[in-house]
């Protein structure tokens, strides 16, 4: 074959690439130019490069890649209410009152709860907590949830990653004797709920820059305060002291799992959470690690699709408390058991999610049937669908189509967490939420229960949730429809940098660890390799796809297409098996059974320009 020079620059075209997508491609950097932004730091200049285009400064390049605690942690005073909550909470303590913690059925909840029961038990606190059922109660705190914690005789109650929006189930409390602290980061409307004291970066008037903190996140910063004037109270002359470093695995798996950004202190939170869990501090997350398959180091893949999925797997299917007894428990065996549960309710919900997907996707494969275009926000609906998993197909549908996706569920029923007046319809639809970036969909949502379409919701830019009455479900979607008409759907893949398969080595994948760790606001660095051969290709698994790609050199490397089957990669490649394409992708090195394999995991291809012509 001939030797080919790379078909495009910055500025040039495409032929069609397999998602529809647009590729952004930066101009290379000169290497004098990249050297003198390091600065003599010891760093190749590939990341240096990365970084540039990833807009790092240069005085910020340590900060960025050695993030630490000390560096970045706030004064928690500085959150509006904080202090008030931590007078409130230590009051509690020295005084010897019960402490009831109302969680949320995720794993941003569950982390939360069980960040402060473990550090009540720690300094020898009582204490209990409640997890709402996701059927019987809902999103939210409840009132039935309130009650529960008050049989417990718990009248000081914290909430955690909820009760920013529950005014009315506050105020039922309040009437009850109980005082409540809201420690939440959800979007909040314009009423405050009427606690005692409510901590949210993102409620009305906060000042605070750290709006990208998930609720694990926050409650950290709320110990750390409460830690410090249990100190100046004397509260330790005759205890021991908690060592907080020791409780940022769970913070670390809180923040990786509500896919919040990871910059700034989320990046600190992560990476020192990653070392703690390395050393099986938490026996819960230990038995975990060991069911779910983990060997070698443990990564944010790791947290964010091995065991969160199975956490939250207890709040979607089974025991809504689940998450809570594996992330306390101490006994090992103990452990091990619940690890097992969530393991088989993750299974279960695995089958349960497939069959509704495949309903959702038939929804929307048949408005394109009709030669129709598909509207700006996708919303499905499914009269059996398990209410656990509406907001994996809401993420899946989202994922195939790029677009802002609703999935509801109907019920013949009330929905038990809204207040009775509300509950008018025969039918109640309940459904989550997930969108792209451009579309906030939390505000959004609580835009829809301000102009009276939807009974309750909200959320977060990226995801929200919402109970709405059956005949209001049109209008919610022209609603969102209205709102999302400027939105662009396209398929935006902002390249790295330009790479040769042959740069792809073992030293390089950990040198590219350096930027770890990788998510949203740092996303995995996705490179370019041009006119490259897809020799071969198979399908493996449950329509995933496998390929070898290789260079005019003959250096090869795998090409890993998960779910290629349904999302157009596997027809892509029959039709262009042994021509010249372009491949974005990501990279990564896998160990089985002793052996490392490095891989491009794909995100894209293209069809080149050019084609390889035999050699006369």
């Amino acid at each position: 074959m001939n030797q080919m020079t790379p078909s495009f620059n910055h500025a040039s075209a495409f032929h069609k690439t397999f998602q529809n997508a647009q590729w952004i491609v930066p101009s290379a950097q000169d290497h004098a130019l990249i050297q003198h932004f390091l600065k003599g730091a010891d760093l190749p200049l590939f990341l240096g490069e990365i970084l540039m285009n990833r807009g790092i400064a240069s005085e910020n390049i340590d900060a960025f890649l050695h993030p630490t605690l000390k560096m970045l942690l706030p004064n928690p005073s500085h959150f509006m209410d904080m202090d008030r909550a931590v007078t409130e909470t230590a009051a509690a303590i020295m005084a010897g009152e019960k402490i009831g913690v109302f969680g949320d059925y995720d794993v941003d909840g569950a982390t939360s709860t069980a960040l402060l029961l473990r550090y009540f038990k720690a300094i020898r606190h009582p204490s209990d907590f409640h997890i709402p059922d996701r059927l019987a109660e809902g999103y939210g705190v409840s009132e039935a949830g309130l009650d529960a914690l008050l049989a417990q005789n718990c009248k000081r109650v914290i909430t955690v990653d909820c009760g920013t929006s529950s005014n009315e189930a506050i105020t039922y409390g309040n009437d009850q004797g109980q005082r409540i602290i809201v420690l939440d980061h959800h979007k909040s409307g314009p009423q405050r709920p009427p606690c005692v004291a409510l901590v949210n970066p993102n409620q009305d008037g906060e000042q605070s820059p750290l709006t990208y903190l998930c609720a694990a996140g926050m409650v950290f910063i709320f110990l750390v305060g409460l830690n410090r004037d249990l100190r100046q109270k004397g509260f330790f002359k005759d205890k021991p002291e908690p060592d907080l470093m020791t409780f940022l695995d769970l913070v670390a798996l809180g923040t990786v799992c509500d896919v919040v950004p990871l910059v700034g202190l989320n990046r600190a939170y992560v990476r020192q959470g990653l070392i703690v869990m390395e050393q099986k501090k938490c026996v819960g997350l230990a038995a975990l690690a060991e069911i779910g398959g983990i060997s070698g180091p443990i990564k944010p893949y790791h947290l964010g699709f091995v065991l969160g999925p199975r956490i939250n797997a207890g709040g979607r299917i089974s025991g809504a408390t689940l998450g809570v007894q594996l992330l306390t428990a101490s006994c090992p065996e103990k452990a091990r058991e619940i690890a097992r549960r969530l393991d088989e309710a993750n299974r279960e919900r695995q089958i349960i999610e497939s069959d509704a997907v495949a309903e959702a996707q038939g929804q929307v494969q048949a408005i394109l049937e009709k030669g129709e275009t598909l509207p700006p926000v996708l919303l499905c609906l499914g009269e059996n669908w398990h209410p656990g998993i509406v907001g994996l197909v809401a993420s899946r549908i989202k994922e195939q189509y790029h677009r802002p996706t609703v999935a509801l569920t109907l019920y013949d029923t009330i929905d038990p967490s809204l207040d009775p007046a509300q509950n008018q319809a025969p039918v109640i639809a309940k459904g989550s939420a997930r969108s792209i970036p451009g579309f906030d969909m939390g505000d959004a949502i609580i835009a829809g229960v301000n102009a009276g379409i939807v009974l309750k919701g909200g959320g977060h830019p990226m995801a929200g949730g919402l109970s709405i009455a059956e005949d209001k479900i049109p209008a919610l979607h022209a609603f969102l429809n209205e709102k999302a008409t400027a939105v662009s759907t396209d398929r935006i893949y902002h390249i790295a940098c330009r790479l040769p398969v042959r740069a792809i080595t073992p030293t390089f994948i950990t040198m590219l660890d350096r930027l770890q760790p990788f998510g949203m606001g740092n996303p995995t660095p996705k490179f370019l390799f041009s006119d490259v051969i897809l020799s071969s290709f198979r399908e493996f698994g449950t329509g995933h796809v496998k390929a070898w790609i290789q260079d005019y050199g003959g250096k090869g490397i795998e090409l890993l297409a998960f779910r290629g089957k349904g999302t157009g990669a596997l027809d892509f490649m029959k039709q262009h098996q042994g021509q010249c394409i372009h491949v974005v992708g990501t990279v990564s090195k896998s160990s089985w059974q002793g052996r490392d394999t490095l891989q491009i995991m794909l995100e894209d291809m293209a069809l080149s320009v050019e084609q390889p012509q035999d050699q006369e």
